[in-house]
């Protein structure tokens, strides 16, 4: 099956998906990639595979949004299926309304935002969709209830896990906490509230924020100097995070273990109830949440 992949940037997890379908004998990948880097990620650029590619063109701001515009797209005639990873673009939005309006070609993307007119205009084409990815199981319930006649798998964030495993676990030093956080550090994702309680901790408590910084400056001028200062920042590439990771004793995670790719070490605690990643039927609505939830992995 020849398939080809058009995303946004070359971002780890999906490269490493991405690594895995090339390596089978069944399925021909092609990926097609909108820019090569966001202006503040904090991944480093690597080669690409024979497989990838960028396509030309450039982006322009409408607020907090970067909207892309591209040209040379993968034709529908040479695919099997292609898959796009992009709706709030011109690229994808030219893609699923006109040229690939006759062809067979799935969605994968992160659970929507919130409804509105203008929301709803923009992801009408995937109505039409042979099928959609969603990356997690609050999206899956969010696009079975948007697009009831439309198929939709749960396709969850992951992660090659081989060099976390093969690290090994420094010596704790005897009386002191070092909370880690992974991911991108704004107020949608709970930063602002994990300051706030990481500023009431006792002085031998450290946090360690590793991840594109977004938000974080100006959530960091609330707390006092002395919170400031236990608070470290790091931004190591894809080869450094496991080295990162394993100073860490309790790990807060943006989103749900399932969804991250980890699984809970023996003997962690579990957090209450409403903590855990519930498997829920297709087209089971979730409660509303109007921040994602704090969720730690301690060892």
């Amino acid at each position: 099956m020849k398939v080809a992949f058009v995303s946004v940037l070359p971002s780890p997890y999906q490269r490493d998906l991405f690594a895995a379908l090339a390596a089978r004998a069944d399925v021909t990948p092609r990926v097609f990639y909108m820019e090569r880097a966001a202006p503040d990620s904090p991944w480093p650029e690597r080669p690409l595979a024979a497989y990838e590619s960028y396509l030309p063109g450039f982006w322009f701001s409408i607020g907090h949004a970067r909207v892309h515009v591209n040209w040379r797209l993968p034709s529908p005639r040479d695919y099997d299926v292609i898959v796009c990873n992009t709706l709030m673009s011109l690229t994808g939005q030219w893609l699923l309304r006109a040229k690939l309006r006759r062809s067979r070609w799935i969605f994968w993307g992160e659970k929507l935002g919130a409804r509105s007119r203008r929301h709803d205009l923009l992801t009408a084409p995937l109505h039409r969709a042979a099928g959609i990815a969603a990356i997690g199981s609050w999206a899956e319930c969010d696009y079975a209830e948007r697009f009831p006649k439309t198929r939709i798998f749960n396709i969850p964030y992951h992660c090659d896990l081989a060099p976390f495993a093969a690290e090994s676990r420094p010596p704790r030093e005897p009386g002191a906490v070092t909370f880690l956080f992974c991911g991108q550090m704004i107020a949608r994702k709970g930063v602002d509230h994990l300051l706030a309680a990481f500023a009431t901790l006792p002085e031998n408590a450290r946090l360690l924020l590793v991840g594109r910084e977004a938000e974080l400056p100006q959530m960091l001028a609330a707390l006092t100097p002395s919170a400031r200062a236990r608070a470290i920042r790091g931004l190591p590439g894809p080869r450094g995070a496991a080295a990162v990771l394993r100073t860490g004793r309790c790990l807060r995670a943006p989103q749900p273990a399932r969804r991250l790719g980890c699984r809970r070490e023996p003997g962690a605690r579990r957090g209450p109830a409403g903590h855990r990643e519930r498997s829920r039927r297709r087209g089971a609505r979730p409660p509303v949440r109007r921040r994602k939830r704090l969720h730690f992995f301690c060892r």
